[in-house]
């Protein structure tokens, strides 16, 4: 919850109520877009195909998004684990 700028209160009468808050950011807030900004850094893309106008589509979000893209030639034969560097682990990979 902290991860998104959000809180959670809980106030309780014992034996008759609970109630629970939940707080989150707007999402297009600053804090908001950091997480998405920084999650979708972490994301990689193979695109395998020819169609240019899903390439240029592609292309454009990952700049927008900050993920990695990559695209090959369903023509080419490739060793795939060429192509891909490991994702490094960061606050938000399990362990």
């Amino acid at each position: 919850m902290a991860a998104f700028g959000g809180s959670i209160c809980c106030q309780s009468q014992q034996g008759e109520w609970t109630e629970f808050t939940i707080l989150l950011p707007k999402i297009d807030s600053k804090s908001t877009n950091k997480l998405k900004y920084e999650l979708l850094a972490q994301k990689r893309l193979l695109y395998i195909g020819d169609n240019n106008q899903d390439v240029f589509e592609l292309q454009k979000n990952s700049f927008s998004f900050g993920y990695h893209f990559l695209t090959v030639s369903p023509f080419r034969l490739v060793d795939i684990d060429q192509h891909l560097e490991p994702i490094p682990k960061g606050i938000y990979s399990k362990q």
